[in-house]
């Protein structure tokens, strides 16, 4: 169901009940990380060494609707790291050579330094970039 206003109705053999239909809120579930999705000059362009670059976590429910309230401890369960390719294919190879066959799980580099949360639903987490990259 999609959050917002929403009319119920209910009925008894066929004929409404008492002041039916009625209004309804529906208001979003809880975040479903399967919907959270990222945008911003943090994904989309390159980092600067030195230089501070923000992304935009926007959360959403089950249903694909954005979370648009304060959710207690949700800001402490969203977590970045950043670990450069060359690390990331080294984990590869190793784990391919140990004839594992899991997604490459190398240690982070760097963490976002801090997360903020915005006023409707967002999230905006920050990191720097330290090294160069390819």
């Amino acid at each position: 169901m999609r959050s917002g206003l929403h009319q119920l109705a209910i009925q008894y053999d066929g004929e409404d009940i008492k002041d039916s239909p009625f209004w309804v809120f529906a208001e979003a579930g809880a975040v479903d990380p399967r919907n959270v999705t990222v945008e911003g000059p943090g994904i989309t362009s390159d980092a600067i060494c030195g230089s501070l670059v923000s992304l935009i976590i926007r959360v959403k429910d089950t249903h694909d609707n954005a979370i648009n309230r304060v959710i207690p401890d949700l800001k402490d369960k969203i977590f970045c790291s950043i670990s450069p390719k060359e690390k990331v294919e080294k984990e590869q190879l190793k784990e391919v050579a140990e004839g594992q066959e899991k997604e490459a799980t190398a240690g982070p580099e760097e963490t976002c330094l801090f997360v903020t949360e915005g006023r409707d639903g967002s999230f905006i987490a920050t990191y720097e970039a330290t090294s160069a990259g390819e």
